[in-house]
């Protein structure tokens, strides 16, 4: 817990300077430091010592915003846009035109529709009626949606099943995220809240087919990008198939190989994203092999630890995967003091699978060893 202690408070103006440290406190926490309001003058009289006031503050950090950024985090200028940062209400909320403020109005409202939209987060179960699935009703119009989304364009056009109807029904979306692309399609405004809501509508956008809406959440993810969270919005991304962020993930890490692998953030990375780190040839910096490798010993052991605390399941291809995992590391590139020392000084790479023959490898680039015949 960081201290601060001896703040000096000129007791000229204090009243003022009290009510604006209040304010202050207030519109950050909420009530300041645990009192419902600050105190006056005559309260700390008997603390006042040659015209000023001595105050010590404890400051407690109870949370990091996930957007953090240490100092040297590089971010890929070519995908910034051109101010260098993300502004949500920059576009298109600025230069919306009179008639999409007026369609606000229409949204889902019962006059005028033409089609009724049933949505759940549930997956089609075979009979769209299944008292399992708890749907949202919207109202909506074809030629709307249609002009923005060729997901509803062949929905309506069909000569199949809904295209006749006028009812349809949308599986395996949240209601609440599809109101909210329903309201970017009458009105051309979003605003992303979080890094997990940006991949959600992201998800959504993608299968209903609302291309720019997958590119604004593209362009949030890549500026709200930090070492808090790049390991799990690059295991997000590769899961999803989004090769763009895939891309720019690596990049990330490319210019910033060393200070991501320093934070402890990378001891939570997932198996299939440490595997991708250590395949990555083209740093932008040069990079010690020692490095890879004492961070993949690092993300072992915390694997380790986690188990024998409890707080993780115990994982049974753990050791085949560390093993593989291990191959990954090129040895060759370790200087060789370094390679001996750290092979003969760690038990979890002695009993790898594998490593005699990456140490035959080794002493064979060092000395030119060759099998017998």
């Amino acid at each position: 817990m960081p201290s601060f202690s001896g703040l000096c408070v000129d007791l000229l103006g204090i009243e003022r300077n009290i009510i604006i440290c209040f304010q202050f406190c207030q519109s950050f926490f909420g009530a300041p430091f645990g009192f419902y309001k600050f105190f006056d003058l005559s309260t700390v009289d008997q603390y006042i010592n040659d015209d000023s006031l001595c105050i010590s503050i404890d400051i407690k950090i109870l949370s990091i915003s996930s957007y953090y950024r240490p100092p040297g985090f590089v971010i890929p200028k070519h995908l910034t846009d051109s101010n260098g940062f993300y502004n949500s209400n920059k576009e298109p909320t600025a230069c919306a035109s009179e008639v999409e403020v007026a369609l606000d109005r229409y949204m889902s409202f019962m006059e005028f529709h033409d089609v009724i939209i049933k949505v759940t987060e549930n997956e089609r179960l075979g009979n769209e009626d299944n008292k399992d699935n708890c749907f949202r009703i919207f109202y909506g119009h074809r030629l709307t949606l249609s002009a923005a989304s060729d997901f509803f364009s062949a929905l309506f056009t069909s000569d199949f099943g809904d295209g006749t109807k006028k009812e349809v029904t949308i599986f395996s979306v949240d209601p609440y995220v599809f109101g909210r692309l329903l309201y970017y399609i009458y009105v051309d405004m979003i605003e992303f809240k979080c890094v997990d809501d940006a991949k959600e509508l992201f998800l959504a956008a993608d299968y209903l087919q609302l291309p720019k809406v997958v590119s604004k959440a593209q362009l949030y993810l890549q500026m709200k990008v930090s070492p808090l969270n790049i390991w799990s919005s690059w295991k997000w991304a590769v899961a999803c198939g989004c090769d763009k962020m895939d891309e720019y993930y690596k990049e990330c890490f490319c210019l910033n190989a060393v200070l991501l692998l320093s934070q402890p953030e990378w001891l939570l990375a997932d198996f299939s994203i440490v595997s991708r780190v250590l395949s990555i040839d083209n740093l932008s910096e040069s990079v010690d092999e020692k490095i890879f490798y004492q961070s993949l010993i690092n993300w072992r052991k915390h694997q380790l630890e986690e188990e024998e605390a409890g707080r993780r399941n115990k994982d049974n291809d753990g050791d085949q995967q560390f093993g593989l995992l291990l191959k990954k590391v090129r040895f060759p590139m370790i200087k060789p003091i370094s390679f001996f020392n750290v092979v003969e000084e760690e038990p979890l790479v002695i009993k790898a699978a594998g490593i005699h023959e990456l140490v035959y490898q080794k002493v064979k680039s060092l000395f030119d060893v060759k099998p017998d015949p």
